[in-house]
């Protein structure tokens, strides 16, 4: 398991006087929060690819982002992209209006001056080194909109099962040490809460139109190291 690290907060309740007018007491606990990292290499991208297409009507819009996005499925397929990894996220048929004058008339009104078509698609990368040449291809394909790029660890469960069981053991041994500073003694587990565990935010990547026709030949992409969280709040009750 790569780079493994913990990091614990605590929160410590001994809570043990009786109220005043209550029958039953509160029984004094120990409660601890343990928060467990665990660090690995991302073995897999996601990221939204698509092409923007303008003509005088809709009707030759269509059919221009048509067959750009019949080269962009072509060229996934011949970059061992399977059609699961590949889902359309976006279709818009927008009109365009004319620009009125710089000194606009009351009587003004937009004319519509051409059609906009954008479509998108949502693809899983497998292989974290294909990306930059998948990019190269799609860039010279005529593709004009790359938006957002998410690296992931595919089987992220097990990750998050070692990051609990480090939380759960930061927490037991926080409770114990501030049970032996404070000269008592720890008794059964009373409560386990998780919190929600946190995953890397997506990576902002961002190309269109000209931007992209300026790219770099080859396309240099480095997925680093990911680190996933997850906490662990225990409540232990002492012994008498």
């Amino acid at each position: 398991m790569p780079g493994l690290t913990r990091t614990v907060s605590v929160v410590v309740i001994l809570a043990a006087a009786a109220v005043a007018g209550n029958a039953a007491e509160e029984p004094p606990t120990v409660r601890v929060t343990g928060v467990g990292k665990v660090s690995a290499i991302p073995d897999l991208v996601e990221i939204s690819i698509g092409v923007t297409s303008q003509a005088p009507t809709a009707q030759v819009a269509l059919a221009l982002n048509n067959k750009e996005m019949t080269t962009l499925f072509e060229a996934l397929k011949a970059n061992k992209i399977a059609e699961k990894d590949i889902q359309t996220s976006q279709i818009q048929v927008n009109p365009q209006y004319s620009v009125p004058p710089q000194q606009p008339r009351e009587d003004y009104v937009p004319r519509v001056i051409g059609y906009r078509v954008s479509n998108s698609v949502n693809v899983k990368v497998r292989q974290v080194s294909a990306l930059g040449p998948l990019l190269d291809v799609v860039i010279k394909g005529g593709m004009n909109q790359i938006n957002g790029i998410h690296f992931k660890v595919a089987d992220s469960e097990k990750l998050l099962d070692q990051a609990r069981t480090n939380a759960v053991m930061d927490a037991k041994r926080k409770a114990e040490q501030l049970a032996k500073d404070a000269g008592i003694k720890l008794g059964p587990v009373r409560q386990i809460l998780e919190g929600e565990a946190t995953y890397p935010n997506p990576q902002p990547l961002a190309f269109s139109g000209r931007a992209m026709m300026m790219a770099a030949p080859t396309m240099p992409v480095s997925a680093g190291e990911q680190e996933l969280q997850i906490s662990v709040t225990m409540t232990f009750g002492i012994q008498p």
